[in-house]
């Protein structure tokens, strides 16, 4: 018997001492999170450029990131890493195509290229 009526003391200066604990901390230790809503807005009519992301800002939500948002973002420029690839294979597809047009035809020799000579008998500098 004499157990049990210590175990009840113990416990009840247990609940006595997280009482006085809790009661006695600053009211500034149990502030919940602030949702962060800043606006999240990517160009829609153009197409990103470096300072677009340099000033990205995420809105943070209670825990971490919004993943809609981000999805939205990493889908976006996934998209536009494609098109950006697919406009360098064109530009290097026609530059390759203007090379071998170029190989493929003779080039002007120094004195068919217009050009004319200040020691050649038909320059204005050769008149003089």
């Amino acid at each position: 018997m004499q157990t049990l009526g210590y175990l009840l003391i113990a416990l009840v200066v247990a609940a006595l001492l997280f009482y006085g604990v809790v009661a006695l901390l600053p009211r500034g230790l149990s502030v919940s999170p602030q949702r962060d809503d800043a606006p999240f807005e990517l160009p829609e009519h153009r197409r990103m450029v470096r300072e677009d992301l340099e000033t990205l800002r995420i809105p943070v939500a209670v825990r971490g990131y919004r993943f809609a948002e981000t999805d939205d973002l990493i889908d976006r420029l996934a998209a536009e890493i494609v098109v950006r690839d697919e406009e360098i294979a064109r530009l290097r597809l026609v530059a390759d195509e203007a090379k071998a047009q170029q190989a493929r035809r003779p080039g002007p020799s120094p004195n068919e290229s217009g050009v004319s000579r200040p020691d050649t008998p038909d320059s204005p500098a050769a008149g003089r």
